[in-house]
């Protein structure tokens, strides 16, 4: 057969089923309303979050301190070390 012809049988087998999918018909969900858009409603709750809770306690001090392992400090002071120690020993190489 000639691919012209296949082609064609297949465009058209396409088109006539893309639009038998887009029949405007009385049933259809997405038709606009009348009196659209409707006027709007009082949200169901207000527009604020009630008050926290108070389960917790006070802050503790120690709140802001860094997790372990995390200070900057210690970890800069280590590298420091590290690369010193790394020097003296390539100077004495």
């Amino acid at each position: 057969m000639n691919t012209r012809i296949l082609a064609a049988t297949a465009i058209a087998a396409a088109t006539l089923a893309l639009g038998a999918c887009d029949q405007v018909g009385g049933a259809r969900s997405t038709a606009v309303k009348p009196g659209y858009p409707a006027p709007l409603s009082e949200p169901p709750a207000s527009l604020s979050a009630p008050a926290a809770s108070r389960d917790y306690g006070p802050i503790p001090t120690w709140a802001n301190h860094p997790a372990p392992g995390t200070d900057a400090r210690i970890a800069l002071a280590a590298d420091a070390k590290a690369r010193a120690a790394a020097a003296a020993t390539r100077d004495h190489a």
